[in-house]
């Protein structure tokens, strides 16, 4: 087959930078202290530590007295005891400490406390903490914010003074954040050095990993920490910067503690060295700097674009989308429609919970109380019911919740979750899925992994085999989750939350996260209530985001219950479906990113991913830009701008949708018409398809078939009466193929 284009790529490197070397001193241990043996009782059991005017503080409390608190100042090299505090009896030991300049602050149960130096007294000013037990703490001079970690080394949250969440640091699976500190001299930070315990078989190891704090992501650096005993484990206590005038050295200084009974612990202050003067961290290199190109209508080009890491630390990315058509056009959160789902499901049913998107069919989870029968209902766009599915499951009660990857159906039952097929409900797979229940569920085609969200505000990102990739914690009382591709900037999580007053629940919100975070990325809206009731109110059940409705744009479909008795158990209400606007209208078809646009690439390695680049129009410049965003803490949004050229010498596509070498989408006759047209279409085996219409400028027109076909030759007819004279472009698009023609109405 004939083919035109041009392709041109400008390169914005022509010289690789030399890599960055850590010293061969970074992260040797410099000096080790005994600290607990210093202390009058001599007490066992201390945690946390800050550096501040020249002195080491550190927290503690008494082996023989559990709950006494204790606060002590040593000289700044951890070799003199110079005063000792005592606070009383409270609930709990204080954790680790930080150093705002004026006041010392330590991590308590609920609250960070603030401390006066010049007495060592509680001045009685707290601040609201995000956890119940609060371990790591530090401090961020340059925003004024503290950054705190609680137990079991959840994600690491930034909080202003009033105790808001204002940003979060994702933690990695199975480190266990005890010990926090913020690095304000080295070049290109500031950095938050993170120093946790990480289980490795029946082996506790020590490390310290460092985050940069302008993107609050990994910059790769992290050494292990050191130990006292070569025979009893040891696990990580607070930690604090130091910086050696004497030496001219950068050093962390850490809390070491011997597990053992309180009697037989002992707590070394471990330094550091992390002195360095270049910036740490990978450095992202990308080619090609920019893409231009030339390809005419019907036809297609892959580009190939590579990423390279010229830094001394693993190099995290991922790549997505923007594009000019994406501006947002101010209804977000418009209720567009609602579908009463208790008359809908024909059985006054009332245990709907779960709600997807697939073969542009919705499929809603739900349970008929009536006969204790689990069922999936298949609804139309409109919310028309097309059919029941009853199924079985382990618990007997249904899925709590269900998703899907395009393909297939996903069911979370008590110890699985069921991979279904759509076409005869079968189970094809099972996933093992991680511990607890979910309140929903929803599925990145991305990283092809799997998020689960609960009303305990516990997120999981997993992969299919059940192993937890990442796990997040939040103050939100989430019952849906929803995977957005669309909206720019993105991809995102929206959660469907439960907004409360004290156990009361008074109204639902939904709230769009950061995935790498799970911490509020802008926008959200409140739901509506269809209670009518004072004594009621709308519960939340679920949510999925799609752009395949009538309206063309981004639409978030959410479940609310209505009706349920405030602080009650009981079944009851009705089960409504609304349809909610997210402001976004959906990127062209014309720019696909192909393969995996996410991955991590090792020191001096590289990788790499495909543009495909689709010529759907005519005579046509479109314009786009690929985001990379990543760790590198000068370029963390890498940006490749795209230009694409769409010529008027039609050549049709030739490749059949399964793959092999036939024609898939005929010329459309009469052509030109009129009013209709058929348009001529050959599989060579059974597939889902859509046929679509657009106009010259890219825009959706009709959407003329939507459904399955068996293989073989089909002739759809358009009926097109309203449009007005022109050229138009027909699309037949599968799961993984897309091939246009051109047709003309003249009238």
């Amino acid at each position: 087959m004939k083919r035109l284009f041009t392709l041109f790529v400008l390169f914005n490197f022509t010289v690789f930078l030399s890599m960055a070397q850590l010293p061969e001193s970074f992260g040797d241990l410099i000096n080790s202290v005994d600290l607990g043996s210093q202390t009058p009782t001599p007490d066992r059991s201390i945690t946390g530590i800050q550096y501040a005017n020249g002195n080491l503080w550190v927290t503690g409390f008494d082996p023989d007295d559990y709950w006494q608190h204790k606060l002590y100042k040593f000289s700044g090299d951890g070799t003199e005891l110079l005063e000792t505090f005592s606070y009383g009896v409270e609930a709990a030991g204080w954790h680790d400490m930080a150093w705002d300049g004026e006041f010392l602050y330590v991590a308590d149960m609920q609250v960070v406390r603030q401390i006066d130096p010049a007495n060592g007294q509680k001045t009685g000013v707290t601040i609201p903490a995000p956890f119940y037990y609060n371990r790591g703490l530090a401090y961020n001079p340059f925003s004024d914010h503290f950054y705190i970690v609680g137990e079991g080394g959840f994600n690491i949250y930034e909080i202003d003074r009033d105790g808001n969440i204002v940003g979060a640091i994702a933690n990695p699976v199975g480190h266990y954040a005890v010990g926090l500190a913020v690095d304000t001299i080295s070049p290109g930070g500031p950095f938050l050095w993170a120093y946790s315990n990480i289980e490795e078989g029946y082996n506790l190891v020590l490390v310290a990993k460092q985050y940069s704090l302008q993107t609050n992501q990994f910059t790769g650096i992290q050494f292990n920490g050191a130990s006292i005993s070569n025979i009893i484990a040891e696990r990580a206590g607070g930690a604090t910067i130091r910086y050696n005038e004497n030496s001219e050295t950068l050093e962390l200084i850490t809390i070491n503690i011997r597990n053992g009974s309180s009697q037989d612990q002992y707590e070394y202050a471990m330094f550091y060295d992390i002195t360095r003067d270049e910036i740490p961290g990978p450095q992202i290199l990308v080619n090609p700097g920019s893409i231009q190109n030339t390809v005419q209508t019907g036809d297609s080009i892959d580009v190939n674009v590579d990423i390279m890491n010229d830094g001394d630390a693993t190099l995290f990315w991922s790549a997505y989308i923007e594009t000019p058509d994406q501006d947002t056009i101010n209804n977000l959160g418009d209720l567009l429609s609602s579908v009463n789902l208790t008359q809908q499901s024909g059985n006054d049913d009332r245990g709907i919970k779960g709600i997807t998107y697939l073969d542009n069919k919705i499929w809603i989870n739900g349970r008929n109380y009536s006969q204790n029968q689990p069922t999936i209902y298949e609804f139309d766009n409109a919310g028309n019911l097309l059919a029941s599915h009853p199924y079985f499951s382990l618990n007997g009660i249904g899925f709590f919740s269900i998703t899907s990857d395009g393909e297939y159906l996903y069911g979370e039952d008590t110890y699985t979750i069921m991979q279904i097929d759509p076409v005869n409900f079968q189970v094809v797979d099972n996933i093992i899925k991680p511990s607890g229940s979910f309140s929903d569920m929803t599925y990145d085609p991305q990283t092809d992994h799997f998020w689960g969200g609960n009303s305990n505000g516990l997120i999981y990102e997993f992969d299919r085999d059940g192993e937890v990739v990442n796990e997040f914690v939040t103050n939100l009382a989430i019952k849906g989750l929803a995977w957005d591709q669309w909206s720019p900037g993105g991809p995102f999580l929206w959660a469907w939350i439960e907004v409360m007053d004290g156990d009361e629940v008074i109204g639902i919100d939904a709230v769009r996260l950061n995935p790498h975070t799970c911490t509020p990325a802008g926008n959200g809206f409140a739901g509506v209530a269809f209670s009518n009731d004072t004594l009621f109110t709308d519960t939340p059940n679920g949510i999925v985001i799609t752009s395949a409705l009538e309206n063309n744009n981004v639409s978030l479909l959410g479940l609310h219950n209505a009706g349920q008795v405030n602080g009650s158990d009981t079944i009851s209400g009705t089960d409504f479906m609304a349809v909610y606007d997210l402001d976004v209208v959906p990127p062209p078809g014309w720019i696909k990113l192909l393969d995996t646009s996410y991955g991590e690439i090792t020191a001096g390695q590289s990788e790499q991913f495909t543009v495909r680049l689709l010529s759907l129009m005519e005579d046509t410049v479109m314009t786009a830009n690929i985001r990379i965003s990543n760790n590198d803490i000068e370029n963390s949004e890498w940006v490749i701008p795209v230009s694409f050229e769409m010529t008027n010498d039609f050549i049709s596509a030739t490749t059949d949708l399964d793959g092999s070498r036939s024609e898939a989408l005929g010329q459309n006759y009469p052509n030109p018409f009129v009013q209709s047209t058929v348009i001529p279409v050959y599989l060579k085996k059974s597939m889902y398809v859509n046929l679509s219409v657009f106009d010259q400028y890219g825009r959706l027109v009709d959407r003329t078939f939507s459904g399955y076909l068996p293989e073989g030759a089909h002739h759809l007819q358009a009926q097109l009466p309203d449009l007005p004279d022109g050229i138009y472009y027909y699309t037949l698009q599968s799961e993984k193929e897309q091939f246009t023609k051109r047709m003309v109405i003249k009238k």
